[in-house]
């Protein structure tokens, strides 16, 4: 006798946020992830018409699916600094070229992420160390939120399949009767949800909805914004999250697996240099103009009604302490010829402070050169005229975009 089965039904266009239309994105292309690598079982699916899916889980397709996306396991990590009340693996010594002189590094066990389906697309391991690094700096940095990978990797399931089934049934039961049930929202689930918000109403959500958000990040830009402090150090703040607004679903689930395998492996100190941004802005501007040369590479003549995705949301988020802060948020709708000209200062500029000028003038529609007045009314003249690097990279940036506007005339 065959498992039972639910049927789960979603509609690309009646789904309440970006975030569920990428979260369903996300788990079309984990799925196809695992057909590729031949694991299973995974849920049949039909797609009757443009926009609409359903998926036929069994608890078996479903345990696939929710224990491959956090399955973890422990790796070793090395640490500058000794943990507090912790004894280390091991320990070795180092000798820093920058001080001159030698230092100790720490090893520790540490659980991980695997991100298997990201291997499964060919996307660079720095990539890969990033995405972990946010998912386990934002979404996971508590004990009780990385439950689900630490049952993986103690070789149990993700989650309650059994608890997840009984919730699924309720929810087309109920629905069928013409009742609307839901369960709570949580925040790691869902960016900018609460508990209750400031009038005390709850965040929730149907559970088989609820289901898609789990699976987002598998379709998520990640970038680090970075910014130069009054003594010309660069320093991270935080993370910039991609979330596409996906409306042709077909499209996008054949476009983002080699929009991931081109992702470029030249790293900038320990990130991936094409994942640092001089505005928070810039990372939508980059993960959509990736996703617009893929494709025009299918040798598709790309028109507004021809994109996969309407725009992307984006969100800068910091972790401050033990509170996760949302420092801004913003929606970045798609635009060819705002991507193309984008493409050419990601291209042609390195020095940030000129970039960032840059990109803020083509988001507002106004001259280049708008702007560069109060940053060199407000910042130190070392930083424009000098042998240090941010000198250096300023001159040959404003000498490039001359001799370009020169050529124009």
């Amino acid at each position: 006798m065959s498992d039972p089965t639910l049927v789960l039904s979603y509609d690309v266009f009646s789904l309440p946020t970006a975030q569920h239309r990428a979260g369903l994105a996300g788990l079309l292309v984990l799925i196809d992830s695992l057909k590729k690598r031949d694991m299973g079982p995974v849920p049949e699916i039909e797609n009757p018409e443009f926009g609409q899916y359903r998926f036929h889980w069994t608890q078996e397709s479903l345990r696939t699916v929710f224990n491959e996306f956090y399955d973890a396991s422990m790796e070793e990590i090395p640490r500058n600094n000794k943990r507090q009340g912790q004894e280390p693996k091991r320990t070795e010594k180092k000798i820093n070229p920058k001080k001159d002189k030698e230092e100790t590094i720490y090893f520790y066990d540490q659980l991980t992420p695997k991100f298997n389906f990201l291997r499964s697309f060919e996307v660079p391991e720095i990539w890969i160390k990033l995405w972990r690094d946010c998912i386990w700096g934002i979404f996971r940095s508590r004990d009780k939120e990385r439950i689900p990978y630490k049952n993986r990797n103690d070789g149990r399931d993700a989650i309650k399949i059994k608890e997840l089934w009984e919730d699924l049934q309720k929810v087309l039961k109920n629905r069928n009767q013409g009742k609307v049930s839901s369960t709570d929202v949580a925040s790691n689930l869902f960016i900018g949800s609460q508990s209750h918000n400031a009038e005390m109403i709850k965040f929730k959500g149907s559970q088989d909805e609820n289901l898609l958000l789990h699976f987002w990040p598998v379709v998520m830009g990640v970038y680090q914004p970075e910014i130069i402090d009054i003594k010309g150090q660069r320093k991270f703040v935080g993370f910039v999250l991609i979330i596409p607004n996906v409306i042709d679903m077909e499209g996008f689930v054949q476009d983002y697996p080699p929009y991931l395998s081109q992702l470029s492996s030249e790293v900038a100190g320990f990130r991936p240099k094409k994942s640092i941004i001089s505005i928070h802005n810039e990372g939508g501007l980059a993960y959509a103009s990736q996703l617009l040369q893929i494709t025009q590479a299918k040798g598709i003549k790309s028109t507004p009604n021809r994109f996969n995705i309407t725009g992307v949301e984006v969100y800068h988020i910091e972790k401050k302490g033990n509170n996760i802060s949302l420092l801004s948020s913003d929606y970045l709708k798609m635009d060819q010829r705002l991507l193309e000209d984008y493409e050419i200062i990601a291209q042609k500029y390195n020095n940030p402070l000129f970039r960032r000028q840059m990109i803020l003038n083509l988001l507002d529609h106004k001259p280049w050169f708008l702007g560069f007045e109060q940053i060199f009314s407000t910042l130190p003249s070392d930083f424009f005229m000098g042998n240090d690097w941010i000198a250096k990279s300023f001159s040959m940036d404003v000498s490039t975009k001359f001799n370009i506007e020169r050529s124009h005339v």
